[in-house]
């Protein structure tokens, strides 16, 4: 995607956010929704690589990277930013296995966690 086509989508997420949906936006995903007064937004990324072999280093590489990427979201549009910015933003990275995804790790308010899926595999 160039930066005018991520721009437009990032508009389009503002008014799909709207309706509690989400969307896929230069290989993320991002979904908001509301919960006890907070506005919250999950921006999840899945890793290239199988449980089997991703290590805690690699994983919190790719973790970083989503972070990187979002960041630069927040960059190419503004109304997307000032959405955003009063937002808890919830990382979080996911294995996807064709049928469906499922967690290794997510970072919320620089506190990362592993998810049990992933324990199951550490070496």
């Amino acid at each position: 995607m160039n930066e005018t086509q991520v721009k437009e989508r990032l508009i389009s997420s503002l008014k799909m956010f709207e309706g509690g949906g989400g969307l896929s936006v230069g290989g993320l995903f991002l979904r908001y929704h509301e919960s006890n007064g907070k506005r919250l937004l999950d921006v999840t990324g899945d890793t290239l690589w199988s449980p089997k072999i991703l290590t805690k280093k690699m994983a919190l590489k790719e973790l970083e990277e989503i972070k990187d990427l979002f960041k630069r979201f927040t960059e190419v549009s503004m109304e997307f930013s000032n959405f955003t910015s009063g937002c808890e933003l919830r990382f979080h990275l996911d294995y996807n296995y064709g049928m469906g995804s499922k967690g290794i790790c997510s970072e919320v308010l620089g506190i990362v966690t592993w998810d049990e899926f992933y324990l199951d595999f550490e070496k």
